[in-house]
């Protein structure tokens, strides 16, 4: 059932513009958006803890802080302001090595995402990903899912662009390689991240409240359209 928290369904509540029915391009964020992969996110911060003998997190502590990319992330839960440039980056390569293994095990596409990713293509849309995910861990888990056999027009990673999401930057180096204006696409996302990326970018925005950063982006942008299932995303294409 459709979570409508506002009468508009658009991002653009302050000048009352409606959610069009249907879009020629539909961007998508990755982590909880196309997957549930919570888990094991949280499980190899916990790992990664034990072995650093660091302080440990809860589940909800790791995933309250998930949405703005691995290097935020860490910055969150761990002191890495003490750490020179070597040091952080040292310490973020061993982080990525433990959640690669963990998000191939832990990482779960959510109910209808390939049969309805394969309907908006078959009606003649374009689909692309852009995460904050690390690109090389987002193709690595896309392809243990299956999805790389789907026609991405871009899978787009944190590190593809010099810029990622909440700048609008990559989505509109998305909108260039599909040739399609802001006004024909869709971005859909479960964080503050994604919806500021779209309202940087001019596009409309759908948000998941069955997702990983849904409860802060309800509470911070009430007046928004949500989706309490991805099945529900059928109303727009």
């Amino acid at each position: 059932m459709l979570c409508q928290i506002s009468t508009w369904h658009t991002l653009y509540y302050t000048n009352g513009e409606l959610m069009k029915n249907s879009y020629k391009l539909y961007i998508f964020d990755f982590d909880g958006t196309l997957a549930d992969s919570g888990l094991g996110i949280a499980r190899a911060i916990q790992e990664f803890s034990t072995l650093k003998g660091l302080p440990q997190y809860t589940e909800r502590q790791i995933l309250d802080a998930v949405g703005h990319g691995v290097d935020e992330l860490l910055g969150a839960l761990f002191p890495m302001k003490k750490m020179d440039d070597n040091q952080k980056f040292k310490f973020i390569e061993e982080f990525i090595e433990v959640y690669r293994v963990n998000q191939r095990h832990q990482t779960f596409l959510y109910s209808e995402v390939e049969s309805i990713l394969k309907e908006i293509v078959r009606k003649g849309s374009k689909i692309a990903i852009v995460s904050n995910k690390p690109e090389d861990l987002l193709l690595d888990v896309t392809k243990s899912l299956g999805l790389d056999t789907l026609p991405w027009i871009k899978i787009a990673g944190a590190n593809t662009y010099t810029k990622c999401k909440p700048d609008g930057f990559p989505l509109l180096e998305v909108m260039k390689i599909a040739t399609i204006s802001a006004e024909d696409t869709l971005m859909v996302g479960d964080s503050d991240a994604d919806l500021l990326a779209a309202l940087n970018a001019n596009c409309d925005f759908l948000g998941c409240a069955f997702g990983i950063g849904s409860q802060d982006l309800a509470e911070k942008y009430p007046k928004q359209t949500l989706m309490d299932e991805f099945k529900e995303i059928r109303s727009w294409i």
